[in-house]
C-alpha cells in the first residue's frame, strides 16, 4: 500500500506532515538504496557466469588462462580406423551366400543362411552403407602368385606387392602403415589383435609401440591389456586353450573376438587391427559347413565393432571400417595356394568418411590399395614406390561414378 505522507513528532508525540523537500529526500534515498543492491547482485551473477564457463572451457590458472585444452571426457575429434579380416573366404560367399555344389545336404543353422544377406547379415548391411569391392563386374586381387596368408598380410599392411611369398617370412623391412603413422604421431594408440601368431611380421618394421596379441601368447604390451581387469581375464582365457581348428600356438577366434571387443572399449584405441581364421582353417579340413559358421560368427563380430565405431560417431570423430581377406580359395574349395582362383578378394568400406553408397563395378582394385586407402584418409604421405597400390579414396567419397546398388549389379 502506499505510504502515508506524515510522520511522528518524537518530543510531542504528534503527527506531523513532512514539508516537500524532506519526502522528496526520503524518496532519492529509497532508489538509491536499490540500485545499489541491484548493482551487487548483478555483479555478483556475472562473476559466478565467469568462473562456470572458466571451468567449462578449460582454462585455469592465471598462467595459463589464454590456453584452450580439451575437457577428459571430450577428446579432440579424429579419425578412428578398425580393419577385420576374415582369413580365406571366397568373394562367392560374400556376393552369391551358399555354394549350392559345396552345401548339398546342409542342416541347420547353415541351411537358413542360403542368401549372402542372411549368411553375413551385417556386412551386407553395412555394404548398404558403404563400398564393396570385388564383385564378378569389377574383381580385386591378391597380388602375390603365391596366394598364401603371410603375402596377403604383407600386402594389406605394406600397400605394396610383397617380396613375401611363404608363410615363413622373415620380419618385415619396408615401412608399413603403421610405421608412417607413429613416425607422424609416436603416441597414437595402435593395435593388432589376432588368432594366427606369424601376423605381426608385417604389420610394422618396430613394433615397439604398438599393442600386440597375436595367437596364444605373442604379446606386445601386456600391461595395456590389463588396465582393465575383465580384459585382462580375457587375455589370460585364450592363454592357455586348445587351439583347434588350428595348431600350435593359434588361438581360435571366440577368443580373440572377445579380446579386441574389451580392447576397444578399454582403450579406445586409433586403430585397431582384428585378425580372424577360423574360416581357413574348417576350410583346410575340408568342413564346408564349420566354415560357414565360422563366417557367419565372423560377421556378428563385424557388427559388435561396428557398433563401438559409431560410438565413437556420436563422440564427434570421424570413422573408418575395412573389412577383407587375405587370400581366396582354389577351385576345390580346400586349399589355396598358388592358385590364381585364389587370388579373387573383396573388402567393404564403411563409416562416416565413405559418402559413396554401392558396389564398385568399373575397375580392378587389389590389397595393395586399402594401405594407401586409409593413408590418404587419415592424411599420411603418399607412398611413390612402383610397388605401391592406388588410394580408392575418390570411388569412396563420391567423386567416382563407377558404382551400381548391390541389387543391380549383383553378380
Amino acid at each position: 500500500r502506499p505510504r502515508r505522507a506524515f510522520a511522528t513528532d518524537a518530543l510531542h508525540g504528534r503527527c506531523v506532515t513532512p514539508d516537500r523537500e524532506q519526502l522528496q529526500k526520503r524518496r532519492l534515498a529509497r532508489t538509491a538504496g536499490r540500485r545499489w543492491r541491484h548493482r551487487r547482485v548483478a555483479a555478483l551473477v556475472t562473476v559466478v557466469a565467469t568462473f562456470f564457463c572458466a571451468l567449462d572451457s578449460g582454462a585455469g590458472t592465471p598462467h595459463d588462462a589464454g590456453a584452450r585444452h580439451p575437457r577428459p571426457d571430450r577428446p579432440q575429434a579424429s579419425t578412428i580406423v578398425v580393419v577385420m579380416t576374415i582369413d580365406g573366404v571366397r568373394w562367392q560367399e560374400i556376393f552369391n551366400g551358399i555354394d549350392d555344389s559345396l552345401g548339398c545336404g546342409l542342416g541347420p543353422p547353415q541351411s537358413t543362411w542360403r542368401e549372402a544377406s542372411a549368411l553375413t547379415p551385417h556386412l551386407h548391411l553395412l555394404a548398404n552403407q558403404g563400398v564393396l569391392l570385388g564383385s564378378a563386374a569389377a574383381p580385386m586381387w591378391a597380388s602375390s602368385p603365391a596366394t598364401i596368408s603371410l603375402p596377403g598380410y604383407s600386402e594389406i599392411f605394406s600397400g605394396r606387392s610383397p617380396n613375401c611369398s611363404t608363410n615363413e617370412c622373415a620380419p618385415v623391412t619396408e615401412p608399413t602403415l603403421l610405421d608412417a603413422w607413429l613416425e607422424r604421431e609416436p603416441g597414437a594408440r595402435l593395435g593388432v589383435i589376432s588368432s594366427w601368431s606369424r601376423i605381426p611380421r608385417m604389420v610394422a618394421r618396430d613394433l615397439s609401440a604398438v599393442t600386440v596379441s597375436a595367437g596364444q601368447n605373442y604379446y606386445v604390451h601386456q600391461e595395456r591389456f590389463c588396465d582393465d581387469r575383465e580384459v585382462c581375464r580375457r587375455l589370460r582365457a585364450g592363454s592357455d586353450i586348445s587351439p583347434w581348428p588350428g595348431t600350435d600356438d593359434y588361438r581360435p577366434d571366440w577368443a580373440t573376438a572377445a579380446l579386441a571387443l574389451g580392447y576397444l572399449r578399454s582403450q579406445n584405441p586409433q586403430f585397431l587391427f582384428i585378425g580372424l581364421g577360423d574360416t581357413d582353417e574348417h576350410a583346410h579340413h575340408g568342413d564346408y559347413a564349420r566354415y560357414l559358421e565360422a563366417l557367419h560368427q565372423a560377421d556378428a563380430t563385424l557388427g559388435a565393432a561396428y557398433q563401438w565405431l559409431q560410438e565413437q560417431e556420436l563422440r564427434g570423430h570421424r570413422t573408418l571400417l575395412v573389412v577383407t581377406t587375405d587370400h581366396g580359395r582354389a577351385r576345390g574349395f580346400r586349399h589355396h595356394s598358388h592358385s590364381h582362383e585364389a587370388a579373387r578378394v573383396w573388402a567393404l568400406f564403411a563409416g562416416s568418411v565413405v559418402t559413396e553408397r554401392g558396389l564398385a563395378i568399373a575397375e580392378p582394385s587389389r590389397l595393395a590399395d586399402i594401405a594407401p586407402t586409409i593413408s590418404s584418409i587419415i592424411g599420411l604421405p603418399r607412398d611413390t614406390d612402383t610397388r605401391a597400390g592406388h588410394s580408392l579414396s575418390d570411388l569412396l567419397s563420391g567423386r567416382h561414378t563407377a558404382l551400381a546398388s548391390l541389387v543391380e549389379a549383383k553378380p
